[in-house]
């Protein structure tokens, strides 16, 4: 079957961890990854060689590309400039990145054009979107997979360009659903930790709206926000189970080591209640269009 994995953001242990699982239960799985593999994270470096070891255009493993490395595609451009007019022996002269690439350059001893240019060479080749049909019990579904929103009527760009910038950097206004009933709308970008809560999303897990599924927990954010479980998130297309690497359980433990198993428990408890003990009726409509009986989360 086929899964989608949200925003990674250098987390290659919980990467790690979602693969595992999901090859343990499926060996024959194939992957789509929504993109932004860079930033933020602890194993950035990590995250990096795995997916240019791995990742096709239509292998097991696929992606498409996030706003993250359209920005290093961009940089890239000013620090190939300074590497053959400018550069100096200090590598803190060079030309910064926004977030902190720049910074596992030189951790890893990678301040060199030949060494960068595989890199960008590897985000230049991810498409900006994958449509994809699978069947399901309950008939054919398609699917529009993008790293930020997939727009309503693609003909009214005037560029390729323009439609690209769209799909990797959109948020649409209040979030609003995807009002085609032809497919369904899978992307992240946007954490559900973020005011996206209040579409009724679980922080820091997968939400619903109208026809589409955000599936970036905000992992990478798990410690600034450790009373949510900021998980990885993925998704099969086949059922629309929801797929993450630890349980609740383990997630918290993981994200507060002190905890008591009484206030673990409690917190727990109290994580369910408030977000998880509710019906979407978004995501009640696609599990339904799978063929499949809504079972809680």
């Amino acid at each position: 079957m086929h899964y989608v994995i949200g925003d990674i953001h250098g987390c290659y242990d919980d990467l790690m961890a979602m693969i595992d699982k999901i090859e343990k239960k499926d060996p024959d799985a194939r992957f789509i990854f929504l993109g932004d593999f860079v930033d933020r994270g602890p194993k950035v470096y990590e995250t990096i060689q795995w997916m240019m070891d791995h990742i096709t255009e239509d292998g097991k493993y696929q992606s498409v590309c996030g706003n993250h490395e359209d920005q290093l595609i961009s940089w890239f451009t000013v620090f190939v400039r300074w590497w053959y007019l400018g550069r100096t022996d200090m590598p803190d002269r060079f030309p910064g990145t926004y977030y902190d690439f720049d910074q596992m350059l030189v951790d890893h001893h990678m301040v060199d054009v030949k060494k960068v240019a595989p890199i960008i060479n590897f985000f230049q080749s991810l498409p900006v979107e994958k449509s994809i049909k699978v069947k399901t019990e309950g008939g054919e579904l398609e699917y529009k997979i993008v790293h930020a929103w997939y727009p309503q009527d693609p003909s009214r760009f005037k560029s390729q360009e323009e439609f690209r910038e769209y799909c990797i950097w959109e948020r649409p206004p209040q979030f609003q659903g995807n009002p085609s009933e032809d497919y369904i709308i899978i992307h992240g970008h946007t954490p559900t930790i973020t005011s996206y809560m209040s579409e009724t999303a679980p922080p820091g897990m997968i939400g619903y709206r109208e026809n589409a599924i955000n599936i970036d927990g905000g992992c990478t954010f798990s410690h600034m926000a450790p009373k949510f479980p900021c998980m990885l998130c993925g998704i099969c297309l086949e059922t629309l189970e929801e797929i993450y690497p630890y349980s609740l359980e383990e997630r918290f433990t993981m994200l507060n080591p002190d905890i008591s198993q009484q206030e673990l428990e409690a917190h727990v408890a109290w994580y369910e209640k408030a977000f998880l003990q509710y019906d979407n009726p978004f995501r009640e409509a696609m599990v339904r269009r799978c063929g499949r009986k809504v079972d809680p989360l």
